[in-house]
């Protein structure tokens, strides 16, 4: 279960890197507000509106591997948009992460809850970090966090206490 567990938070922090970039693309890209919260609507739309769809083909048809496909493709978009050159290409892309999010989630609960064998603690294992994760991108990595001396980042030297260890 733990292993489903991390898998959801990583998918769910994938969507959370969505708004804690949108700074990155005003300031550095020069997108408007209104273009960088079309790009937080690209990849909402794409993890809302085909996921009931996903779930029926879940539940119809045996698609376990939609799981790992869905989290590769969350990353994989979220990822890549920082590099695409082009407004257009950037919101398909986070259109296709938040598919991949799509992909994940209805899969890797249908998995989740053979693996659980109906112990409600074991799904909370599952679904509880994921809550968190998703918060977790913005004081990271993009956003910085409050210090005594002024606001730190992540090219600065005094890491948060928020982020796990491995993120110092």
């Amino acid at each position: 279960m733990r292993l489903w567990a991390a898998a959801h938070a990583v998918d769910d922090m994938y969507q959370g890197l969505v708004p804690a970039s949108v700074p990155y693309f005003v300031l550095d890209r020069h997108y408007s507000y209104v273009a960088a919260s079309g790009l937080a609507l690209a990849a909402t739309l794409g993890s809302s509106l085909p996921q009931p769809v996903i779930g029926l083909l879940v539940d119809k048809w045996r698609l376990g591997w939609m799981a790992a496909a869905g989290v590769s493709l969350a990353g994989v978009g979220a990822g890549l948009s920082g590099l695409a050159p082009a407004y257009p290409m950037v919101w398909l892309l986070l259109l296709a992460s938040g598919l991949g999010v799509a992909m994940f989630h209805p899969a890797a609960g249908k998995s989740a809850r053979a693996d659980a064998g109906g112990s409600a603690s074991a799904m909370s294992i599952f679904a509880a970090p994921a809550s968190s994760w998703a918060a977790w991108p913005g004081p990271c990595s993009a956003g910085g966090w409050p210090t005594g001396s002024g606001w730190s980042g992540p090219c600065n030297s005094e890491p948060s206490p928020w982020c796990p260890r491995w993120s110092r």
